[in-house]
């Protein structure tokens, strides 16, 4: 209490004109803040500005919104002028609050200097050029509060059709501040509009959960039209640009994302728009695929590739190729997968697509074809094309300096140096993407790099470290629903938990994956399941030989069956350790001799 009082008795020398608070007013003063610095600066400038020194307790304003609202109706006319203010918002320039409250030039200088002389406004610049800020939000507040709710929505209005006439470079700027001020006029069809621009403006700039709040606000109003059929065109591309805004901040298999693409699919056929029923296609082909739907996702590219054909557009055809790698290799057809990111990647112009990274699941194209080409060149047995592949993909998104691009290809980056067991160049890479992903990248993509982190981690031999962050990961990913990859995240956590010996807990997960693998059919994976299997039995039970050799030998099997060299070595090098110590080198070097060949 005693530094409150001393607060007390410095804002009163210096703002009291030289008058000085009884005991009595201040102890009041103390009781009533309860120790906020805000609530006491506030208080004691009310009751000095009130003229009256020697206030009781009762006469004492009891909340910080009372105190603001008594320093308000001591300021006469300047009053007016504070709430107008607080309609443009925290801050606003001398020019505008002239044009929106046009009263004499004398007049609203004095109203301002008053403000600005009781600490309530504070001014850089001299009128006709100066601007004006509020002290702080509470300040604006009260002041916005004590207007009557019709005098309000007409000073909205008033300001907004100012910004459109005089201060047009404004409104093209920064579209949500006109956003603002027609949704609270209660002009929805002009907010709608506005809300839409500024939704595409942060999308641009990668501000995507910024993006998603505009247009969210925009499509709620538009959603309460009477007249909504008649602004069926305006909602499709509201949804469409919503939808990529939402895959980077959450994930492609989120049930928001399905139903926007579901609702804007619905809109193009109704409205006849070809062009916008290929983007919720190929919409509802990344949500079905992100969610392991393997019912759906082949037929959507079957239509997306039926559009493109239709059509003949380049375009079109680049992204049906887009969707068909990543389907292709899904289902463990990799050599089909390479195909197709050539043949799209053959396509690929960066002046005519960049663009499509705001339109097509928030990254760009080439990138996409580029990193995931290197991951199953890697699982093929080209390391050196694989790499070459990773680089053009990197080099591309940093070109591109489009953030959601640059993550992408840095996960994929990530995941390709998992591959080849390079935990320096694995957690290097995590590092950029932590540096850059704040605020773009989805759950999914966070919890999928701290497995990978808790991997490199214990690889390394920290399991100290690495622990607690493999199965904080996996919870995480647990949590978001994705089923994307399930398998092989949970899959690199099993490797982990089996280089730490915790053989148990491997086995626990490995189950879970199997299930998962059976569940949606994700074939790619499959080869080095069945291997993670067969060594953690050898680990776990030495009777359990025969069987760690039938999963080593299915492993084989599965990456022939799918030219997956890189999975073949691994599991004939595991199946060669096995039979080299049950006697068998001979057979052992046999087997090694025609995967090395």
């Amino acid at each position: 209490s005693r530094n409150v009082r001393t607060m007390v008795e410095e804002v009163a020398a210096h703002k009291a004109l030289h008058r000085a608070l009884t005991d009595e007013t201040i102890a009041a003063v103390v009781e009533r803040t309860g120790g906020v610095p805000l609530f006491v600066e506030e208080l004691t400038r009310a009751v000095l500005e009130s003229g009256d020194a020697k206030l009781t307790r009762s006469e004492i304003p009891v909340t910080l919104h009372d105190s603001l609202m008594a320093r308000l109706d001591r300021l006469g006319t300047a009053k007016e002028v504070a709430q107008v203010g607080a309609v443009i918002g925290g801050e606003f320039s001398y020019e505008l609050l002239h044009a929106v409250h046009p009263i004499a030039e004398e007049d609203l200088q004095r109203a301002l200097r008053k403000l600005v002389d009781t600490e309530l406004l504070y001014i850089r610049g001299i009128p006709p050029e100066a601007m004006y800020t509020f002290k702080h939000a509470l300040i604006q507040d009260a002041a916005y509060e004590a207007l009557l709710k019709t005098r309000r929505r007409e000073l909205h209005r008033i300001v907004a059709n100012n910004l459109t006439r005089h201060f047009p470079e404004l409104a093209e700027a920064q579209p949500e501040i006109l956003a603002r001020h027609y949704t609270e006029a209660g002009l929805s069809e002009q907010a709608i509009s506005y809300w839409e621009q500024a939704g595409a403006r942060a999308a641009k700039r990668a501000a995507n959960a910024e993006a998603v709040s505009h247009l969210r606000r925009g499509l709620a109003l538009l959603e309460a039209l009477p007249a909504r059929a008649a602004h069926a065109e305006q909602e499709l591309n509201i949804l469409l640009a919503l939808g990529p805004a939402l895959m980077t901040t959450m994930s492609s298999a989120a049930p928001d994302v399905q139903q926007i693409y579901a609702r804007a699919r619905q809109l193009a056929q109704d409205t006849g728009k070809v062009a916008q029923l290929f983007v919720t296609i190929w919409g509802l082909w990344l949500a079905a695929f992100s969610s392991g739907d393997r019912e759906a996702f082949p037929k959507f590219v079957e239509e997306l590739f039926a559009i493109a054909r239709g059509q003949s557009d380049p375009s079109f055809l680049l992204q049906s190729y887009h969707a068909a790698w990543p389907t292709a290799f899904f289902f463990g057809n990799l050599t089909a997968m390479h195909e197709y990111a050539e043949a799209g990647l053959a396509l690929y112009n960066r002046d005519e697509h960049r663009h499509h990274a705001l339109v097509y699941g928030g990254h760009d194209p080439a990138v996409c074809g580029y990193t995931l080409d290197a991951f199953t060149l890697q699982i093929l047995g080209y390391p050196n094309r694989a790499l070459k592949q990773l680089d053009q993909g990197l080099k591309l998104a940093r070109e591109l300096k489009h953030a959601p691009t640059l993550i992408h290809s840095l996960w994929f980056g990530a995941e390709f140096y998992y591959l080849r067991r390079d935990t320096r160049m694995t957690m290097s890479i995590i590092e950029t993407w932590l540096a850059i992903a704040s605020g773009y990248a989805s759950t999914v993509g966070a919890a999928n790099m701290m497995i990978l982190r808790g991997w490199s981690q214990i690889i390394s031999e920290d399991f100290q470290t690495g622990l607690p962050l493999l199965r904080d990961g996996v919870s995480r990913l647990r949590g978001t629903g994705s089923k994307f990859q399930i398998a092989y995240r949970f899959g690199r956590a099993v490797e982990a938990l089996r280089k730490a010996g915790e053989t148990e807990e491997a086995l626990a997960l490995l189950s879970e994956c199997f299930e998962a693998n059976m569940t949606l059919g994700e074939r790619w994976y499959e080869a080095e399941l069945h291997r993670l299997k067969g060594e953690l039995l050898l680990i776990h039970n030495d009777s359990k030989a025969d069987e760690a050799a039938h999963c080593l030998r299915a492993a084989i099997e599965v990456s022939r069956a799918q030219s997956a060299k890189s999975w073949e070595l691994r599991a004939t090098t595991s199946l060669a350790r096995l039979l080299d110590s049950q006697g068998g080198r001979e057979d052992a070097r046999t087997i090694l001799g025609e995967i090395y060949g």
